[in-house]
């Protein structure tokens, strides 16, 4: 990209395909590097299973557990952190290799974006959270058509689009402004089948409950609260939402009516057992005679989804997620695609 820049290396994909099983191979190749993250997640002290640190002692990391979940971290302040960590790397002699889960993070700091430093607003926050996905498009859409059609279904990042409006009046899109590259980038993307990612991500998310993630979660719940918005993140928010946790109720139904608004219990009840269905946690024929209902219907064990269940409706989730990352990947037309190590180690090679 840029010539006569500060060279970094850049390992892009989506959740689950291997980027920092990758930046570890490459760190071990000979030579001096040190791994920078681009997770909007593995910034959170605690949140450890759940977003899939894999730190080594033998391999500098940086840019992980820097803040509590109760913190506020905006894309500001990731970008000025991440200019200093790479210039103090570059000063010791040393290649960065920018590891990056999050596709904002890494386009703004491999294209320079000028990002102005706003403040979250808790309360305006709350009130969008409230508002479906499709809804919150259009909002944006009505202020700036551009940047609603590149953000997509991004749910965060449609609320804090909005967020920078109701506190700038400006357009978000005018604030992405960019400047010269910092860096000379090579930028790995990591694309691998559709079925090989799925599995993968599927076998991840068993590892975590075997680790376990639902510990983890009872144990970051005894400190802060659950509606904070680091724990909307995958994996977090459906045990937290199950009664692996809150024995008062379960995910699907309770989504199901927050998208669908206030409902008929008997639409409420269909709805959340046709979404069941396609997860394949039951199935789609009617509910056995006899059986209580539950908020709506929902087949649940002594009042609760079993642990089993509540995997798969991450996974679910996580495989949309995955899907979301790639669509804005492979917007930038810049990544180098290749689907296993040597060949990116080749690509590595010739641009060192």
């Amino acid at each position: 990209m840029a010539i006569n820049k500060p060279k970094i290396i850049v390992i892009v994909g989506p959740t689950g395909s291997g980027k920092t099983a990758l930046a570890h191979v490459i760190a071990r190749s000979g030579g001096d590097f040190e791994l920078v993250s681009a997770d909007s997640r593995q910034i959170y002290r605690g949140m450890d299973i759940g977003t899939g640190k894999e730190a080594v002692p033998d391999i500098p990391h940086h840019l992980i557990d820097i803040v509590n979940p109760d913190e506020e971290f905006t894309l500001a302040d990731f970008l000025a952190r991440a200019k200093k960590v790479i210039a103090d790397i570059r000063a010791r002699g040393h290649m960065p290799v920018v590891v990056g889960g999050t596709g904002l993070y890494v386009q703004a700091l491999v294209e320079n974006w000028q990002v102005p430093a706003v403040k979250q607003n808790q309360k305006l926050r709350a009130e969008l959270e409230k508002k479906s996905v499709s809804e919150l498009q259009k909002e944006l859409a009505a202020i700036d058509p551009e940047e609603a059609e590149r953000l997509g279904g991004g749910k965060r990042y449609l609320i804090r689009a909005l967020e920078m409006w109701h506190a700038t009046g400006k357009k978000p899109s005018a604030f992405k402004t960019k400047s010269e590259p910092l860096y000379d980038a090579l930028v790995i993307g990591i694309d691998l089948p559709r079925e090989e990612l799925y599995a993968r991500i599927d076998a991840r998310v068993d590892d975590m409950f075997a680790r376990g993630l639902v510990d983890e979660v009872r144990g970051l719940l005894k400190k802060y609260p659950a509606d904070l918005p680091a724990f909307k993140t995958i994996g977090y928010r459906e045990i937290m939402d199950n009664d692996l946790i809150h024995p008062q109720g379960n995910t699907l139904e309770r989504s199901f009516r927050r998208r669908r608004g206030m409902v008929s219990a008997a639409s409420a009840e269909r709805g959340a057992e046709n979404a069941g269905s396609r997860l394949g946690l039951w199935p789609s024929e009617p509910r056995e005679a006899g059986r209580p209902p539950l908020d709506g219907g929902l087949p649940v064990r002594n009042g609760v989804l079993p642990e089993g269940a509540t995997s798969r409706i991450i996974k679910h989730h996580t495989h949309a997620y995955a899907r979301r990352q790639l669509t804005w990947l492979r917007r930038m037309k810049y990544v180098e695609w290749t689907a296993d190590s040597p060949s990116a180690m080749q690509l590595v090679q010739r641009w060192l």
